[in-house]
């Protein structure tokens, strides 16, 4: 006689790539049966539309860094998304920042208003595939475009690019709002940064290309190397090394926070500057945080990195 079960998962279970997981679970083992967010028994498994139960977990799954697979398409010249700067999967991605309401299903996040191509589309509906339901799914076909002033695609980043070679500071719209960004090895452009944000002593937060570079500015123990590679992207606090970044950046201080590049974009940027860069936010001190874009002589649309 068969069994029946109806098992319910509480907690951050959306966009962390869970209906997709139970799937390719239970279909190897031959269970039939559907799953669904917050939610009658079909052929085979499958995951069915959401909706919204009384009592049902109201808790937003947060944004992700790039993980290594995604990362590895990013620079692979063979791969339909190569440089794409806003590449992702069920692994990886934007969550908290795109979505509307939930459940969290992408005709409820900001990512709505782009149809997938057929490429995207065959691998969001295929259970074999890492993108198998992943709501941000996109490519440069059918999702978001990079821009820059007037310029989009590869043009707006090498412009972007250029300005910081050169001892600019960048206007960065990354996952949870706009962060300012500047050598960190140049001390004029970190003192620009400083007297826009009206910060003055308070040490700036550094992002590193790489574990190796990392520990060329900070003394990081084995857990903090740990801390680094988290889903999360940690910004962490470690004792400075002299000698390496602008004096500006620490202001004396002995601890400086450093993290890794978790985005795309800022995995993009660091791939072509070669040397640490100011991040930070562009928010002024008890100011709501900065999300809106301000549309450019070409105009368009927001859109996450």
């Amino acid at each position: 006689m068969d069994a029946a079960w109806r098992i319910e998962v509480r907690g951050i279970v959306q966009g962390v790539g869970f209906r997709p997981f139970v799937h390719r679970l239970v279909t190897a083992i031959g269970i039939r049966g559907h799953v669904r967010n917050a939610g009658g028994i079909a052929a085979g498994f499958e995951i069915v539309e959401s909706e919204t139960a009384p009592g049902a977990a109201r808790a937003i799954p947060p944004d992700l860094a790039t993980c290594a697979e995604c990362l590895r398409e990013l620079f692979d010249p063979a791969n339909r998304r190569y440089r794409y700067p806003f590449i992702n999967c069920t692994a990886c991605g934007p969550r908290a920042t795109i979505i509307e309401s939930l459940p969290y299903d992408r005709a409820r996040t900001s990512m709505r208003g782009f149809e997938m191509c057929p490429a995207c589309a065959a691998e969001y509906h295929d259970p074999a595939d890492r993108r198998f339901h992943a709501e941000p799914i996109a490519c440069a076909s059918c999702g978001p475009r990079l821009r820059f002033m007037n310029m989009t695609g590869e043009t707006a980043l090498g412009a972007a690019i250029d300005v910081l070679a050169s001892g600019g500071v960048v206007a960065v719209k990354g996952l949870g709002g706009f962060q300012l960004v500047c050598d960190a090895i140049n001390d004029e452009p970190v003192s620009r940064i400083r007297q826009v944000k009206a910060r003055d002593a308070k040490p700036l937060a550094v992002m590193a290309r790489d574990l190796i570079t990392a520990g060329a500015l900070v003394d990081l123990s084995d857990s903090d190397r740990l801390l680094l590679f988290a889903p999360s992207a940690p910004i962490v606090l470690a004792p400075r090394r002299h000698g390496v970044l602008a004096p500006g950046v620490c202001h004396g201080m002995p601890d400086i926070g450093v993290f890794l590049p978790y985005t795309p974009l800022h995995h993009l940027l660091l791939e072509a500057l070669r040397r640490p860069l100011v991040v930070t936010s562009a928010n002024h001190a008890d100011n709501p945080m900065l999300i809106e874009d301000v549309a450019g002589p070409g105009g368009g649309r927001g859109a996450h990195p």
